[in-house]
């Protein structure tokens, strides 16, 4: 069982790592994006308040 799957990881050994940094990078990515929006959210709902 474990040389099924350390045999499997050996040939597919190039994709796994191509699919793996393209995930991270993705999550990476996103959570910045995320984090930037609400930082532009929160300055415009300040700037918003403040005309007030």
């Amino acid at each position: 069982m474990f040389t099924f799957v350390k045999d499997y990881f050996k040939r597919h050994r190039k994709g796994i790592f191509i699919i793996s940094t393209l995930t991270g990078g993705i999550y990476l990515a996103s959570n910045y994006a995320v984090s930037k929006l609400k930082d532009v959210q929160e300055k415009a709902t300040a700037e918003r308040l403040a005309k007030e």
